[in-house]
Order: C-alpha cells, then structure tokens, then sequence
C-alpha cells in the first residue's frame, strides 16, 4: 500500500535492484535522496569543468554544492510530511509566442497567397 493505494509493484522495477544482489533498500534510500547526482556533480567536476558549467547552470546561479544535495532532498520530503496537500498555483498569463501561434488563415486567404507567390515568380 503507497499513499493509501494498492498499487501492485515489484521490487525489481526499483534502481537498487540487481539480479546478483537482489533489493538494497540502502541503495534506494541513496538515490531518492540524490547521491547519485552529487557523484554525478563531483565527477564532472575533477574530469570536465566545462561540461559541470553546462549542465548545472541553474544549480551554481543558485548556490547549490554537490554536498547540498542530500540535505535540500531531506529539506523537501520533511516539507512534504509536515503538510502533504496540494496548493494550486496561480497560472502565468505570459504572452505567447506569436511566431509558432500563426492565425488559421481562411480558404480565401490561402488563394490570396498563392497567387502572390505566382506573381513573385514571374
């Protein structure tokens, strides 16, 4: 039972589950609490400080370290214990991209042009 609900499941759907070793719920723990992407951070870090630069932008504009991650995660699911519901968010009402929302243009209209692009050519 998760959450309240069956949910049918087998362990060996998990990211710590190997055919040698069977479930490590150790393994589990680790990753859902993002030790994987810290060694991650940390390894592009000794072997290529550029690609660190590319793909963690947005962590090193807001601070993050990879020793931070671990607790920003426990950070996050002591949130969620504390106050499990769900708060809608207001919608942005940014202006779209008008250059991929193009106005459908009428039957006349696509004669229109058509005949324009004619005249262009000749």
């Amino acid at each position: 039972v998760d959450g309240g609900m069956n949910i049918p499941h087998n362990e060996k759907r998990f990211p710590a589950y190997s055919k040698e070793d069977g479930f490590d719920p150790e393994e589990l723990k680790s990753r859902i609490l993002g030790n994987h992407v810290s060694e991650y951070m940390n390894y592009l870090l000794e072997e290529d400080e550029d690609a660190y630069q590319r793909q963690f932008a947005a962590y090193i504009r807001d601070g993050i370290e990879p020793d931070a991650i671990e607790d920003i995660y426990v950070e996050a699911h002591k949130k969620i214990r504390e106050d499990p519901s769900f708060t809608k968010k207001e919608k942005k009402t940014g202006e779209h991209n008008t250059v991929w929302r193009l106005k459908k243009r009428t039957y006349d209209e696509r004669k229109q042009a058509v005949k324009d692009k004619i005249a262009a050519h000749i």
